[in-house]
């Protein structure tokens, strides 16, 4: 008997795999960096086993203080003094 393909994987011209999947109502879209599909279904995977965890049990996602920063500099651009927090960050 055949393995089920899994959906939400779409080949590109340049022969790199994508994802294009929704899943709980959350689009995921990202390259994936391989043009081997065993290794793309098992990057897929892997991406929506840690979205699982994420919505089921609350686990949360590791951010980088690169991430952080570009959040805190976007979310107070209307202040005067921005300048100075880019400069000490």
């Amino acid at each position: 008997m055949a393995q089920k393909a899994i959906t939400g994987l779409q080949k590109m011209p340049n022969g790199i795999w994508k994802i294009d999947k929704k899943y709980r109502g959350e689009r995921i879209q990202e390259s994936t960096g391989t043009g081997d599909r065993a290794e793309a279904e098992q990057y897929l995977i892997h991406l929506l086993e840690k979205l699982r965890q994420c919505k089921v049990y609350g686990v949360r996602q590791v951010r980088t203080w690169r991430e952080a920063s570009i959040r805190f500099l976007l979310e107070v651009k209307d202040q005067a003094s921005i300048h100075v927090s880019a400069t000490y960050m």
